[in-house]
C-alpha cells in the first residue's frame, strides 16, 4: 500500500500508516475521495431517522477530516449545512419526509 501512495511520509511517524490502517479497517468505509463518500451516505431500509442522522454526521466528520489530510486547500463551507441537505433529500421516514416538503430547502437548518 505504501509503494502505491507515493505522498505519504515515512518521516511525520506512524500517523500516515494509522490514517492507511483506520481507511481500509475502519468500521467506516472511506476512500480517496472523501466528499464522494459523504455524498453517498444514503438510509439503509432498516435505519431509523436518528440512526441516518447520526449516520450522516460522523460521514461529514469524516470527510472533514480527510480533506485536511489530503489536501490543505480543500474543505467544507458549512458541514451542518451539507448534513440538512443530505438529511431532507434523503429522509428514511416518509411522514417525516413531507413535514420537510412543507417548506423549501434553503429555510431548514441542522437545529
Amino acid at each position: 500500500m505504501l509503494r502505491n501512495k507515493p505522498t505519504v511520509d515515512l518521516q511525520l511517524g506512524p500517523r500516515p500508516i494509522f490514517d492507511i490502517l483506520k481507511q481500509h479497517f475502519s468500521d467506516s468505509v472511506t476512500s480517496f475521495m472523501p466528499l464522494a463518500d459523504f455524498y453517498d451516505t444514503k438510509p439503509s431500509s432498516t435505519e431509523t431517522v436518528v440512526d441516518y442522522w447520526i449516520r450522516l454526521n460522523k460521514a461529514v466528520d469524516t470527510a472533514v477530516e480527510g480533506l485536511t489530510v489530503e489536501d490543505k486547500a480543500k474543505t467544507l463551507d458549512n458541514p451542518s449545512r451539507e448534513v440538512t441537505v443530505m438529511f431532507i433529500t434523503h429522509c428514511p421516514d416518509p411522514e417525516l419526509s413531507l413535514v420537510f416538503s412543507c417548506r423549501p430547502l434553503e429555510e431548514w437548518t441542522s437545529q
